[in-house]
C-alpha cells in the first residue's frame, strides 16, 4: 500500500508539475504578446509623432529662409564637387555654415540643403562631418540612399537616415524652379 501511495503521489506530482509549467507558459506568452502588442503601438505612435514634427520644422525652415533659394548655370567648386552656385537674397548658399547653424540655434535642428547635380544628389551647405571630422559639403549621396532616390524623383521625403553612424529622421522638402521642376531640397 505504501509504494502503491507512493507511485501515485510521484504520478500526481509530474503531472501536476508539467501542467502547471504548461500553464505558466501560456501566461507568460499571453503576457508578452500584450507587452509586445502595447510597446508596438507606443513605437508607433513615437514615429507619428517625429513625422509631424519633422514635417512643421521643414516647413519651419522653409519660412525661415523667407524666400527661394535660386540656383545658376554657374559652377561653383563646392568640397570637393563642381555644383552650380545657389543663393538666397544675394548670399551664397554653397557652403553656407551660417544660415543652418543659425536654424540649428533657433530650433535645435540640425538642416542640409542638397542640390540635384549630373543626375547625383550633393550636399550644398551641411554642419555634418565625416569620421574623420571632415565636413560632408560637396560629397553626393549614395545613388541607392532614400533621400537621393527621393530628390531624383523630385518627391518629399520622410524617413529614418543613418548619417555618420548615427540614426536621424529626415523631412525631405523639394526646391523647385520656376518651371516646377525639382533642382534641390
Amino acid at each position: 500500500i505504501f509504494l502503491a501511495l507512493v507511485l501515485v503521489f510521484t504520478l500526481m506530482t509530474v503531472v501536476v508539475q508539467k501542467r502547471a509549467a504548461a500553464a505558466a507558459l501560456l501566461v507568460a506568452e499571453a503576457n508578452l504578446t500584450h507587452e509586445a502588442e502595447l510597446m508596438a503601438g507606443t513605437l508607433d505612435s513615437l514615429f507619428a509623432a517625429v513625422q509631424e514634427r519633422g514635417s512643421r520644422q521643414a516647413d519651419f525652415f522653409l519660412r525661415y529662409l523667407n524666400g527661394q533659394p535660386r540656383p545658376t548655370q554657374e559652377l561653383l567648386r563646392t568640397g570637393n564637387a563642381d555644383l552650380p552656385a545657389v543663393y538666397l537674397h544675394g548670399e551664397l548658399l554653397n557652403n553656407n555654415e551660417r544660415l543652418i547653424r543659425n536654424f540649428e540655434t533657433l530650433s535645435g535642428d540640425e538642416v542640409t540643403i542638397l542640390v540635384l547635380h549630373a543626375d547625383k544628389a550633393y550636399r550644398l551647405a551641411t554642419l555634418l562631418r565625416n569620421p574623420e571630422g571632415k565636413s560632408m559639403v560637396g560629397v553626393a549621396l549614395k545613388d541607392d540612399d532614400p533621400v537621393a532616390r527621393a530628390l531624383k524623383k523630385g518627391e518629399d521625403h520622410q524617413g529614418l537616415v543613418i548619417r555618420g553612424g548615427k540614426y536621424y529622421f529626415a523631412s525631405l522638402r523639394m526646391l523647385r524652379d520656376a518651371q516646377g521642376k525639382a533642382w534641390g531640397a
